[in-house]
């Protein structure tokens, strides 16, 4: 059983691991928030 195949197996579950969801919700809302701190102290700062 390979752990680190790129693709899931056919017949798998259909929805994809709840770390990689996790872990793109993470990136995503990191990114935001990031964008958003940089907008918010360019605007307020000068």
């Amino acid at each position: 059983m390979e752990q680190s195949s790129p693709t899931p197996p056919p017949g798998g579950p259909r929805r994809p691991a709840k770390g990689a969801v996790a872990a793109i919700l993470l990136g995503i809302v990191l990114v935001a928030s990031l964008v958003a701190y940089g907008v918010a102290t360019s605007l307020l700062g000068g």
